[in-house]
């Protein structure tokens, strides 16, 4: 009994103990609920559906769709802040459009109307006399042919002369080109050095366009800076040669030097002298062939307009008119800027290029007439590596020198002082020097001083093609968004109208000026005190170059206004961007309908004199606020654009590196797990 009763005990123990450990089964018809395991099972379902072939190639999709349209988001804004783009207009300038000379401000309304171009209309006013003047409705030429000499890279620097440097501390760079200074010097009414700011890209391609259109360049056009095509825009050489196709001016237009023209101006070119351009390493064979075209052509045609027999040995006989009767010649030397790119400017080799360039402008100064203006100019500049494409200062900072042997300025303010270096008593400039400081004083945001930078006089590049389209007689091109140059039109001389030989030239030069003067604004040209102001008043008040300086800015201004206004025609955002100089305009205007007031300037000369400034300064601000709206839409980096765009496609790289190295793991463990099954 004990051992039986001790083996069924065990029995029992050891069954108790197994029913204890022994996982229990469950009763299908029971109602009894087992949570735990049931929740597991129930997972580990669900976690095998989402894993499902299907369920991963579609998050894979959405995955690559989101981190595309972060790779396009990105690269649109950084685009929207780099690739700026303008739209071209192929519209040319006509006279009925925008030159004052056909239409002048209603005194009573502000609005303009149009002056009759008929002579019988104007029978007193020698302006209106001439037919050939009625055709081209714009200035008569005061040059009859400018000579370009556009040094590639020449920076400011390189041209202007630092007196305190001794020669020991003075840079290749500096002091090597001592003939401008020297007619700066002696010769300070004759010669006119200013600071050109150039526009980004500062690409040799670019700037030419700009130069010639008075545009701005974009980024997208610094692409084709390597294979230039043909300007469509209205431009300096297309009204060159409408105006000699019209018979109007019998002008041709030559190019020497870098090839860039002939891309630019297939058709236009009468004559082109060209060469390569992309050989840096090769610092002087442009430049020699350039002055063996330059100086026969020069003798020639100086020799044909004095009347001489000689004719130049180089060119034959029947070729004599080709090379004598061009109205503009463009010198375009490029060894300056190769000397930057292979040495760098601290070179040696760069001091021997512009010594070369100085003796080469010292010949030119000793052979031109008194019909000819001589510009010398950089496209661009360079940087210290000798570098150009961008927008740091030293690649914007570009030279431009004006010299004539006859007085670029008002010839009665620029009498010299007794000094031996005869610097230009500034006292009867004073009234210009206040109208170009009051523009520069008016802070117009995102500007370069329009006044003194350094001590140098600063103009937009730009400014090129408005100032010497003036001063050669043809439209301003439609697109130009440069201002005049008020010294070279701060002139009391004939050149708005035509001489009358009859008489004695201040007294003829005055009358012409006031009938001409008085019809555009709207006074009464019968009035017999307007008609007897005296001398001493004009010369004193320098009305007469005011009036002129006046009444060029406004042919400008009026160009920038139709060109603005038909932009805005075919994009309607622009109208948005410019609506505020809109009110500028409207404002000039009615400051020079104001001027009608003044039938009779000899009664109060000063604040007739004031009223011209005030005009003048608020035309000019117009243009300049123009200006740097459309810097910032067209050639302008948005900064905080390209930032965000650089920033959203960095994030979308990381976020993609972190996927794929997530997806090489990935693999990996699969490949691990691979093996140890089998």
């Amino acid at each position: 009994m004990t051992d039986t009763s001790i083996k069924t005990g065990n029995r029992h123990n050891n069954k108790g103990d197994g029913i204890k450990n022994r996982k229990p089964v469950p009763d299908v018809n029971s109602n009894t609920r087992y949570p735990s395991e049931p929740f597991q099972r129930s997972t580990r379902l669900n976690s095998k559906d989402a894993t499902t072939p299907g369920t991963q190639i579609r998050q894979l999709v959405v995955l690559l769709i989101v981190l595309l349209g972060t790779h396009a988001a990105g690269l649109f804004l950084f685009k929207e802040g780099y690739l700026l783009t303008r739209l071209e207009l192929e519209q040319t300038s006509t006279c009925q459009s925008h030159s004052p000379w056909t239409a002048r401000v209603d005194s009573t309304s502000g609005s303009n109307t149009s002056i009759p171009s008929s002579s019988n209309d104007h029978t007193n006013d020698d302006a209106f006399r001439s037919t050939r003047q009625l055709e081209s409705c714009w200035p008569k030429p005061r040059y009859e042919r400018a000579l370009l000499i556009l040094i590639d890279a020449l920076r400011f620097d390189f041209i202007a002369y630092d007196e305190s440097l001794k020669p020991s501390e003075t840079p290749h760079y500096i002091n090597k080109m001592p003939t401008i200074h020297h007619l700066l010097k002696t010769q300070p009414t004759h010669a006119l050095l200013f600071r050109g700011l150039a526009d980004p890209p500062t690409t040799t391609l670019q700037r030419l366009m700009a130069l010639m259109t008075g545009a701005l360049p974009t980024l997208v056009d610094a692409g084709s800076n390597f294979a230039s095509t043909a300007i469509k825009e209205d431009n300096f050489i297309r009204h060159l040669q409408a105006y000699a196709a019209q018979g109007i001016l019998n002008k041709t237009v030559m190019t020497m030097g870098d090839d860039t023209w002939e891309g630019l101006f297939p058709n236009m070119l009468n004559e082109t002298f060209s060469y390569p351009s992309f050989d840096v390493w090769d610092l002087h064979t442009v430049d020699l062939a350039v002055k063996r075209h330059l100086f026969p052509i020069l003798d020639a045609t100086m020799k044909a307009n004095s009347n001489s027999k000689s004719k130049a040995q180089d060119w034959k006989s029947d070729d004599h008119d080709k090379w004598t009767s061009w109205g503009l010649l463009i010198a375009h030397f490029l060894g300056v800027d190769h000397a930057g790119h292979r040495y760098g400017p601290g070179h040696p080799a760069m001091g021997d290029k512009l010594v070369e360039m100085d003796q080469m402008l010292q010949r030119v100064i000793d052979i031109v007439d008194e019909n000819t203006l001589v510009i010398v100019m950089g496209d661009h500049g360079m940087d210290n590596k000798g570098d150009h494409g961008g927008d740091s200062d030293n690649e914007l900072d570009a030279a431009m020198f004006l010299y004539s042997k006859v007085p670029l300025m008002d010839a009665d303010g620029g009498d010299t002082s007794s000094s031996d270096d005869k610097t230009v008593n500034t006292e009867p400039y004073r009234v210009l020097y206040d109208a170009i400081s009051q523009v520069d004083q008016a802070g117009l945001e995102g500007s370069h001083p329009f006044g003194y930078w350094q001590g140098h006089r600063c103009i937009s590049q730009i400014d090129f093609v408005s100032t010497v389209s003036m001063l050669m007689g043809v439209p301003i091109p439609f697109g130009n968004l440069g201002t005049v140059i008020p010294e070279v039109f701060f002139w009391s001389g004939d050149y708005l109208t035509d001489q009358d030989s009859s008489d004695s030239f201040l007294s003829t030069q005055m009358r012409n000026t006031r009938s001409w003067w008085n019809g555009l604004v709207g006074s009464d040209k019968g009035n017999a005190s307007a008609a007897q102001e005296s001398a001493s008043q004009h010369s004193e008040y320098k009305i007469q170059p005011l009036e002129h300086l006046l009444a060029v800015m406004r042919a400008n201004a009026q160009q920038i206004h139709a060109y603005i206004a038909a932009y805005g025609e075919r994009r309607k955002d622009a109208q948005t961007s410019f609506a505020d100089t809109l009110h500028m305009f409207t404002k000039a205007e009615s400051l020079f309908s104001d001027l009608s007031t003044f039938q009779d300037m000899s009664k109060n000369p000063k604040e007739y004199q004031q009223n011209l400034i005030a005009c003048y300064v608020a035309y000019t601000k117009y243009t300049r606020s123009t200006l740097i709206i459309a810097r910032k839409i067209w050639s302008r980096f948005e900064s905080v654009l390209m930032i965000m765009g650089v920033v959203i496609i960095l994030m979308s790289i990381l976020t993609t590196c972190a996927l794929v190295a997530q997806l090489i793991g990935f693999l990996f463990e699969l490949q691990r797990i691979q093996k140890k099954i089998q």
